[in-house]
């Protein structure tokens, strides 16, 4: 149900670690018992199963890796309007996006700030029904998913559901483009300050998207977050809940942090700076 792949594609030298990209995934399982042994207090203090939790942490300079129910697909609310927002960034780029169209009474620029940064529902609804062709936009989010061609046939978008593993790869593609997408990730980077991955961290730069749905009796039912967490050494981070409130959103970020911190800040890490070519 969950594993750990790591790999460290580097020399230690001394005492501090330098990341200006991220490394490739290695082939091999190698359990890093910690990690192993903190994530399965964690489900059992919370309570947590497949049917309710799901996540995927990157180490985006070791390459260390771990995964837990990352394939299951899980309602994932506002968290959509992170790849919706790339492909648009990616249609300003080519030249084909309408830059005079008003979405939601806004200009693409401002619609696609509101919808990172404040979760705008309006503006991420006008830029999603503005797409024409739909086919057009699913490939798009395969090819940021980084599911093979071959594979695409395979997976449909009736509704709003995703793997963490998706996500972890949408991750990627924006890390490892960060070139491309300067504001949108400023616009993550002051989303929702003090919750979710935000909540108990607070030494290092975050850029996240969250996601989250009420009942009609005001409880939480849906409690996601996405994002890049800037530590020494960054990583990237997908987390689905269902029926579990945000606080376990935020006390896994708490967690991964600490643990990565205190693992990875130990050495200066020289290595060569390969983007991910491949999925998980």
């Amino acid at each position: 149900m969950h594993r750990l792949l790591l790999t460290i594609a580097a020399v230690v030298i001394s005492a501090q670690v330098f990341a200006p990209a991220a490394a490739p995934v290695p082939d091999g399982n190698v359990v890093d018992a910690e990690l192993d042994r903190l994530v399965s207090e964690f489900i059992n203090q919370y309570r947590l199963n497949e049917y309710s939790f799901s996540f995927a942490y990157y180490n985006t300079v070791t390459g260390e890796t771990y995964l837990y129910n990352e394939h299951k697909l899980m309602l994932a609310a506002s968290i959509y309007k992170l790849p919706l927002a790339l492909y648009y960034y990616d249609r300003i780029e080519d030249g084909s996006a309408n830059l005079d169209r008003s979405y939601a009474g806004h200009s693409l620029e401002n619609a696609l700030r509101l919808s990172l940064q404040y979760s705008d529902n309006e503006a991420a609804l006008a830029m999603f029904n503005s797409i024409g062709r739909f086919a057009d936009y699913t490939n798009a989010l395969l090819e940021y998913m980084a599911v093979p061609a071959e594979e695409r046939g395979l997976r449909t978008f009736n509704d709003n559901r995703y793997s963490a593993l998706e996500v972890l790869n949408i991750l990627k593609h924006l890390y490892n483009n960060s070139d491309k997408y300067p504001d949108a990730i400023e616009h993550l980077k002051a989303a929702s300050p003090g919750t979710y991955f935000k909540r108990y961290v607070f030494d290092y730069e975050i850029a996240q998207k969250y996601g989250f749905l009420f009942s009609e009796e005001d409880r939480p039912v849906i409690a996601n977050a996405a994002g890049i967490v800037y530590t020494p050494t960054p990583y990237l981070l997908a987390v689905f809940t269902s029926g579990k409130g945000g606080e376990v959103v935020s006390r896994l970020n708490e967690m991964l942090c600490e643990y990565t911190v205190k693992k990875h800040t130990r050495a200066i890490v020289v290595y060569i700076p390969w983007k991910i070519d491949q999925p998980m």
